[in-house]
């Protein structure tokens, strides 16, 4: 289970999806980045084989999936089946409870991919609308389960962590190496490791960056693309050596941030690996090697290597990502 192979592969899924569930998430990964603080959320109303209607949350205060689904269906959802990617609310936020939706309009059978992570509300959707005579199940495909919690990881993680979601993310030649020598600026990767990080940027709520990274490199930190605009653009962070890793990371938490990208440098991700803040690295090896007077990635090597799973690895124009987690991560591959 990965949040960012998530978004990674679903690049490369057809855009005329036949797979109900696999519509539902499609639909949920439109408002990635876009809902916090709470979760991106897909749904989709099927009747007689066919589907009725789509819906996905788009912005937090908004209508959540489930009723902008059933409002797209109107009258024709009375005894279809919904296919969404998160168990249905019961509780009241900005908006009404889901559950109550689904209900009025006259649902027979609610198909979902992950229970919703809050211990306040976990399995509260499920208990109200089998109380009203609606079949709940949750898929039992592993891989369609799998997709629903990597896509809530970041809102998972600040529930229950008290922190968001971070993904270290970092770009070395093959021997390890950051940059020629010490203060100077090196494009290490290629083009479409650049492509991939400017679309994990519009997915991310916030990209950090060290101190140092921010003086020396002086970075945009924006998602920027030669044939379309950005569909939104991250906040930034600025770390420093002043404030305590774990301490700012839960204030963010604390303001409904619930995913970040660290980009730099190897002194923050270091740290950082060592308090074990870090929920996954993306590593992107280049086929090039800069020698003994390179830069080294990561101040203390050792601080990598209890991050040791290998969750995904994948070919990006002339480099290689490879995405890892905690060795002793609870989360399965």
């Amino acid at each position: 289970m990965s949040f960012c192979k998530l978004l990674t592969e679903q690049r490369a899924w057809p855009q005329e999806e036949k797979s109900l569930f696999k519509l539902a998430l499609k639909e949920a990964l439109k408002g990635v980045g876009f809902t916090c603080p709470n979760p991106p959320v897909g749904y989709v109303v099927e009747k007689d084989g066919k589907v009725i209607a789509t819906g996905y949350h788009a912005k937090a205060g908004e209508l959540h999936a489930e009723a902008m689904a059933l409002k797209q269906a109107g009258e024709k959802a009375r005894g279809a089946t919904l296919y969404g990617t998160l168990e249905p609310c019961n509780h009241h936020g900005r908006t009404p409870p889901c559950t109550q939706a689904i209900i009025d309009a006259g649902i027979k059978r609610v198909i979902f991919g992950a229970w919703d992570p809050d211990p306040e509300v976990l399995g509260g959707g499920s208990k109200v609308l089998r109380a009203a005579g609606i079949e709940v199940v949750q898929v039992s495909d592993t891989e369609e389960f799998d997709w629903a919690r990597s896509l809530i990881l970041p809102f998972e993680t600040r529930v229950l962590k008290k922190r968001p979601y971070v993904l270290g993310k970092i770009a070395t030649s093959l021997d390890g190496k950051i940059a020629f020598r010490a203060g100077e600026q090196t494009q290490i990767t290629g083009f479409e490791a650049k492509i991939w990080t400017h679309e994990m940027r519009e997915f991310f709520d916030v990209v950090g960056v060290g101190a140092n990274t921010w003086r020396i490199d002086k970075p945009q930190l924006t998602a920027r693309f030669e044939d379309r605009e950005a569909k939104r653009q991250p906040e930034h962070v600025i770390f420093d050596s002043k404030t305590s890793l774990k301490t700012k990371l839960e204030a963010l938490g604390e303001q409904g941030v619930s995913s970040i990208m660290i980009e730099g440098g190897g002194v923050l991700l270091t740290a950082l690996l060592k308090e074990n803040l870090v929920d996954e690295v993306a590593w992107l090896t280049a086929p090039k090697m800069i020698g003994q007077q390179g830069v080294p990635a990561l101040g203390e090597f050792p601080a990598l290597l209890d991050y040791s799973k290998v969750v995904y690895h994948k070919q990006l124009g002339i480099d290689l990502l490879t995405i890892v987690c905690h060795k002793d991560s609870l989360w399965p591959i």
